[in-house]
């Protein structure tokens, strides 16, 4: 039997008058790797960071069985490259070391932040944004190799093809 890391039961969540979901049971297990897709809007990341215990639902329970590592869409970029960083991820990602990153670069960075400090529950909200495509290669090839939860969310749908068990 497969083991438990997340279930959301009940779990609404609106802002104004605008309803952006109600999920009445989702269940997530060691070993799944799910794809969140739908248009702009709909309530995604904000589904990620009630997940994250970063935002609390309106309603609903949401019972997490693990920690899990979260990697924002839109978040501050990172200030340096730390002592805690996997320093082969970051090499294999090629982040140069200065303060004027680019876009992607400022991605990749923040990828090897979150990636370098493994936990059995991974959030990522559109990680292949701005990345070109030998960088989505290689964050395949990390996450190829995760074996706790993994929940994506992505517009990316070679990047979800690759990775995703479930949609």
């Amino acid at each position: 039997m497969n083991e438990l890391t997340l279930k959301l039961t009940n779990v609404t969540k609106s802002f104004g008058n605008k309803d952006l979901f109600e999920i009445e049971e989702l269940s997530a297990y060691v070993g799944d790797k799910i794809a969140i897709v739908g248009p702009n809007g709909t309530g995604k990341s904000t589904l990620l960071k009630i997940i994250n215990d970063d935002l609390p639902p309106d309603n609903g329970q949401v019972q997490r069985e693990t920690d899990f590592n979260y990697f924002s869409q839109i978040e501050n970029a990172v200030e340096s490259v730390s002592d805690d960083m996997d320093f082969k991820l970051l090499s294999h990602f090629r982040v140069p070391d200065n303060a004027d990153l680019s876009g992607g670069e400022e991605t990749k960075l923040r990828l090897a932040k979150t990636l370098s400090n493994y936990k059995m529950g991974l959030l990522l909200d559109e990680p292949t944004t701005h990345l070109d495509q030998t960088s989505t290669e290689l964050l395949i090839e990390e996450l190829e190799y995760y074996y706790g939860t993994l929940i994506i969310i992505s517009h990316n749908r070679y990047f979800i093809n690759k990775i995703a068990t479930k949609i």
